[in-house]
């Protein structure tokens, strides 16, 4: 008979996906676990775990705390579920960003997830993206003062050397044979999981970047363009379609012949000013 396989806490994403895997596993695996018996010695209501499981309800902090010395889970286990939880529950975008930083530093997240952490780290300093694109500029130098003289906020010289070393090390760009400095076809989706809280935090940086340029870069050399309307729901599809049709049509222009000068980021943004009704 195959053994049943142990859930690998650090594969998830989730710590609602985690608890219901995992509760599957205790049913089949121990005769004395049941979700009412785990309520009783967790001091818990009975009807609460369920509801929770179905998503009626969150995870309260006090609830989890006295669920998480009953679940029978190691030390290292018990402190990953306890920031997945964080960055699923928290109340606030620092506190879940904290706890993604500490999840990613774990050795047993980091070898179970070796392509998200890299992931991670790319998104998490606005610089290294940028200075991935720089590498495609026509007059591009692999060199830290002439980079340190081109990028438009001020970076130290470590930081730069820091995300020149991630940046080969990890072979988002590399040389070709002539020499030139070249993009490496790296794969990222950050949509899904927790690592769409490192795409936010990217952009959260990017947004405060873009007001500094209102007051710092001249009118020809930037354009900010917005449009404030009152939408339904259908409506708001329709602004995500045309909104990603026309990213698109923006990524083509980085394959394009013309000699690069500059690196952009262009952000477009539609989001509520208002609280919905339901």
């Amino acid at each position: 008979m195959k053994q049943l396989e142990r859930p690998t806490i650090y594969t998830f994403s989730d710590h609602i996906s985690f608890l219901k895997s995992w509760f599957s596993y205790l049913k089949k695996t121990k005769n004395d676990f049941s979700i009412r018996v785990l309520a009783q010695k967790s001091d818990v209501a009975v009807g609460y775990l369920p509801m929770v499981l179905s998503g009626k309800r969150a995870l309260s902090e006090k609830a989890f705390l006295k669920l998480l010395p009953h679940l029978n889970l190691n030390p290292s286990e018990q402190k990953f579920l306890t920031l997945l939880r964080q960055v699923g529950e928290a109340s606030t975008h620092e506190t879940r960003l904290s706890a993604l930083d500490q999840m990613s530093r774990m050795k047993a997240f980091q070898d179970s997830n070796q392509k998200d952490v890299k992931v991670y780290e790319y998104l998490s300093k606005w610089f290294y993206v940028a200075i991935r694109e720089l590498v495609l500029t026509d007059d591009f130098e692999m060199n830290t003062q002439w980079i340190q003289n081109r990028i438009g906020q001020k970076l130290s010289a470590a930081e730069i050397e820091e995300a020149i070393q991630f940046l080969i090390e990890h072979q988002f760009i590399s040389q070709d044979k002539s020499g030139k400095w070249i993009h490496e076809k790296t794969e990222m989706d950050c949509k899904e999981g927790i690592f769409k809280i490192s795409l936010g935090q990217f952009h959260r940086q990017m947004l405060d970047l873009a007001g500094v340029s209102i007051e710092k870069t001249p009118r020809e050399r930037r354009y900010i363009l917005g449009h404030t309307v009152a939408v339904s729901p259908q409506d708001f599809e329709k602004i995500r379609v045309i909104l990603e049709e026309s990213v698109a049509k923006m990524k083509e222009l980085n394959h394009s012949k013309s000699k690069k000068k500059d690196v952009y980021h262009i952000e477009i943004a539609a989001f509520p000013l208002t609280k919905s009704q339901g």
